[in-house]
């Protein structure tokens, strides 16, 4: 499993959902502007990158997940105004430059420096491993 690099000292990462199942809920921000909740099933959601990409980005305040055989629930996405202060590895190691510079360039993922540190080049690069 390829290491997370981060030179970002704003941004916590857990690691909640790493091979394991479970269920998501987004919270989202709706086109009134006041938050709600979102599940899907299972298969529509399978891993945290498919609820990332199901909504436009900037709308996704939190994401939760309840792993299979637990009572509670994790909090493996967050978002606090324009910073993104938790994010699960799993999702970390998905993100391309892309994802971030098309949907979250408004918040601190959207760093140059960062980039520079995993060798990412284009778009397609990913954010947080390192690029060959």
């Amino acid at each position: 499993m390829e290491t997370v690099k981060t030179i970002m000292t704003d941004l916590q990462f857990v690691e909640y959902t790493n091979g394991r199942v479970g269920d998501f809920t987004a919270i989202i921000r709706c086109k009134g502007g006041f938050p709600i909740t979102n599940r899907r099933p299972r298969e529509q959601w399978p891993t945290i990158k498919h609820v990332f990409d199901w909504f436009k980005s900037n709308s996704i305040l939190a994401i939760e997940f309840k792993p299979d055989g637990v009572d509670h629930t994790y909090t493996v996405y967050a978002r606090k105004g324009s910073k993104i202060v938790i994010m699960d590895t799993a999702l970390a190691r998905e993100l391309t430059v892309g994802d971030i510079n098309s949907c979250m360039s408004n918040t601190n993922l959207c760093d140059q420096k960062q980039y520079d540190h995993v060798n990412a080049k284009t778009w397609a690069d990913k954010a947080f491993v390192q690029n060959k």
